[in-house]
């Protein structure tokens, strides 16, 4: 899930107010899925602007911070059933994201190989995983210790997307010239780049982009790779970003731009579309996709990931594309028979269930609850969770927290705790760790 942010006391916080209702929706896939990791991504490019782009070199650089940040990551992924955290610092060293020369090791110091090592330390005995991001440019690559931080991750997820952009217009050695934001040819590069310095390729994640780099010609009638832009292309109706569509904004454009026909660049496994004479896209489908999954596989990289499946469109092409020996549109469900449960509004629980308190908002369902007949949060007889109650409430301004050795059953505006309706935030319903599973109630209504 991306992403959490850091606060300036390192702790962990919600990158948007609420996130941590969807951060429970996905912790709670795992009842149907139950070989499915969730990690928690920290960090992420707008996290390395002002004013927050000093905040990870701090915290490597202090063996206080560092101790803080790793207690306060034991509760939060233990509340919300999180398998491990993901660190996305963009990037080390780096003076124009924020970076220090002591990020990296050096004779005196190795700040980001050593908060690692303590992290994956404080992780290893309970479990979790741990692993990092890095870029595929060599010009932010060479201030990463690849050896030193696989020591301590399990592997490290790697941005083979946004080789190129706008931001090529001030590169001395590209400038204002169209090129497509993937590309095989330069992955094969990147690759090498990460093995020459002896990473195994089964600790290597390869990343696909769901989404295209868009630009504006400079002449309609240039329209290959190495032509000139003056700018981003126009934004799209959802990413409403200049330079950036998203493949469901591409696919759309396909779908409903006569005589539109893509150009197939078969040496970097990547399309592109020109349209409105002047404007320009490169973008994966189902066949470029194959063949950077199968160049993947043929050198046994760890695997694949996405940034991001929420710019796929709704019926799933670009991620069936991409893995075409899964039905993404009819998964097989593992149901449980030993999980908590919400009932619909007024509706009792089922028999051999008991109930643990009420509910007025349910994430499953459209629309809330009213407080005279609300949902009712259900557990097994015998299998109950222990020590459960209402936090974060005691005003209209509510913060859902849970303490230490505590995980989250349900969010809630109302709860039946005696105290009024959140006007802003939820209130937790929290029960000491154990059975059942974190989210265990938005597993689904019944």
């Amino acid at each position: 899930f991306a992403f959490a942010l850091i606060s300036e006391d390192f702790l962990l916080q919600e990158m948007t107010v609420n996130d941590n209702l969807l951060w429970m929706r996905t912790t709670a896939l795992k009842q149907q899925n139950p070989a499915l990791k969730v990690f928690l991504s920290v960090g992420g490019w707008s996290f390395n602007d002002p004013p927050t782009q000093h905040i990870f070199s701090n915290l490597v650089g202090s063996l206080d911070a560092t101790n803080t940040f790793i207690e306060n990551t034991l509760s939060v992924l233990q509340a919300y059933g999180f398998d491990g955290i993901d660190i996305d610092w963009e990037y080390p060293v780096a003076p124009e994201r924020g970076g220090v020369p002591a990020d990296r090791a050096t004779l005196l110091s190795a700040n980001y190989p050593m908060f690692m090592s303590r992290v994956k330390a404080a992780f290893a005995p309970r479990g979790y995983g741990l692993t990092f991001t890095a870029p595929s440019s060599y010009w932010y690559l060479q201030h990463f210790d690849l050896p030193s931080l696989l020591m301590s991750a399990d592997w490290v997820n790697i941005m083979t997307y946004d080789l190129h952009g706008t931001w090529d217009s001030t590169d001395p050695f590209i400038g204002p010239l169209v090129l497509a934001h993937t590309n095989l040819t330069e992955i094969i590069e990147t690759m090498q780049l990460f093995r020459n310095v002896g990473v195994n390729p089964s600790q290597m994640v390869m990343g696909i982009g769901f989404y295209g780099r868009s630009f504006t010609l400079v002449d309609g009638q240039c329209n290959t790779p190495g032509c000139p832009f003056s700018g981003g292309g126009d934004p799209g109706e959802c990413s409403l970003s200049s330079g950036t569509l998203m493949f469901s904004e591409i696919e759309k454009l396909l779908d409903t731009t006569s005589d539109l026909i893509p150009v197939f660049d078969e040496a970097a496994a990547v399309k592109y579309i020109t349209w409105n004479d002047n404007q320009w896209v490169s973008y994966d489908d189902a066949q470029t996709l194959q063949m950077k999954l199968n160049y993947a596989n043929s050198i046994c990289l760890g695997g694949t990931m996405i940034w991001s499946v929420d710019q796929d469109d709704s019926s799933y092409n670009a991620l069936s594309g991409l893995y075409s020996d899964i039905d993404i549109n009819n998964p097989s469900l593992v149901e449980s028979g030993n999980q908590c449960q919400v009932t619909g509004c007024g509706q009792q629980c089922p028999s051999g269930y008991d109930s643990l308190t009420t509910l007025t908002q349910v994430l499953n369902m459209v629309g809330t609850c009213p407080t005279n007949n609300p949902a009712r949060l259900c557990c097994p007889k015998g299998n109950e969770p222990q020590n459960c109650s209402w936090r974060g409430g005691g005003g209209t301004s509510c913060n859902a927290q849970c303490n230490v050795g505590e995980v989250v059953l349900a969010l809630d505006e109302t709860g039946d705790d005696g105290h009024p309706t959140c006007i802003q935030g939820y209130k937790a319903f929290c029960c000491s760790s154990g059975d059942p599973q974190p989210g265990a109630c938005f597993g689904g209504c019944k």
